[in-house]
């Protein structure tokens, strides 16, 4: 434990309604009597992007050094390609982001069963849907650059890359005194601080605006996986 630090448990959840489609994350944080939460949705995403991106914007809120972090997830994916080392076959983006971060802290990871009853992840289960609920949601970049025309064929499909085909188209810091900030330039994160907030002296209300892919697991909003077709493109855009 840093510095005589009390621990800090962190409680996250991603859902995605289609999978791909509308998607958003959810995490409760909690040390001591401080309380945190933080939410945020995408147009078109995948669960599994949302359940590690709920980890990645979790620890991103942590300021303490080395502080001693409890990590909650109901998702298999996320918890055994951690703890077990499971391959990384997509999300690379996401995961060169928890990376970066896992170094500064010491992390102990802890799978719960989904949608049995723990209080703190019905909650990140509650924000997550409610993330993603709202209109005009930010495209997850990461998911969309999977999808986009130049990455649908692999070297392996027997297309000569150099043929010219006329169809071819391209913290939680208890200590920290910052308020959050709605109108920054982090589009994804969305906080609420209650009074026993992990930030004490910050009391922005809770803002909805806006959620990423593989399976749910115990993850209940699971569907199909959507990257075994990458053509699959969200139909979640409204006229």
């Amino acid at each position: 434990m840093a510095a005589n630090r009390p621990p800090i448990y962190l409680y996250t959840d991603g859902a995605a309604s289609g999978n791909p489609g509308p998607g958003g994350w959810g995490v409760v944080l909690r040390c001591g009597e401080v309380r945190k939460e933080l939410s945020g949705g995408f147009a078109c995403t995948t669960n599994n992007r949302m359940e590690l991106l709920a980890v990645i914007k979790g620890l991103e809120a942590i300021r303490w050094e080395g502080a001693e972090v409890h990590v909650f997830s109901d998702s298999t994916y996320v918890v055994r390609t951690v703890t077990e080392g499971w391959k990384r076959k997509k999300n690379h983006d996401l995961w060169a982001r928890f990376d970066a971060l896992a170094p500064r802290f010491s992390l102990q990871f802890t799978w719960i069963k989904g949608h049995a009853g723990h209080p703190e992840n019905e909650r990140c289960d509650r924000l997550a849907v409610e993330a993603y609920s709202f209109p005009f949601l930010p495209p997850d970049e990461g998911y969309v650059a999977t999808t986009q025309p130049d990455n649908l064929f692999s070297s392996h499909s027997g297309l000569d890359p150099e043929s010219h085909s006329p169809h071819s188209h391209s913290g939680l810091d208890p200590e920290s005194h910052s308020p959050h900030s709605h109108s920054g330039p982090d589009p994804e994160s969305h906080s609420s601080d209650s009074h026993s907030g992990l930030d004490p002296e910050s009391h922005s209300p809770h803002s909805h605006s806006g959620p990423d892919p593989e399976s749910h697991s115990s993850d209940s909003h699971s569907g199909p996986d959507p990257e075994s077709n990458p053509q699959q493109i969200c139909k979640t855009e409204k006229s």
